[in-house]
């Protein structure tokens, strides 16, 4: 039993290793959809003020690929969610049997 869990911390270790990355890959992606959705609102609020279109196509452009980039990461996020769900109940079943088969030696002796 010792040796499953000892093969299950590896992958443990991964997928938390990958979940960090990604939540800081959310954390520089977040401020720019912010900022390009601001820009975006900011020139429709002036066009309908009448003040010309200046470089209205770039600035949706921009918002998209940051919206793009955003859902990009909460995928990735999801899956990591499950994998670093499924390693960790796994894991948690293999202490739950190895605290089962310590109790059943010592119930022995």
């Amino acid at each position: 039993m010792l040796r499953v869990m000892e093969q299950q911390r590896p992958q443990l270790e991964t997928a938390e290793n990958e979940r960090d990355k990604l939540y800081s890959a959310l954390a520089r992606v977040l401020p720019e959809v912010q900022e390009s959705g601001r820009v975006v609102k900011a020139l429709i609020d002036g066009i309908k003020n009448g003040e010309a279109a200046t470089d209205l196509a770039t600035q949706f452009t921009k918002n998209q690929r940051a919206l793009d980039q955003l859902e990009s990461i909460a995928e990735a996020l999801s899956a990591n969610l499950l994998w670093v769900r499924s390693a960790w109940e796994q894991y948690s079943r293999s202490v739950g049997q190895a605290q089962a088969m310590r109790d059943d030696i010592k119930s022995t002796f």
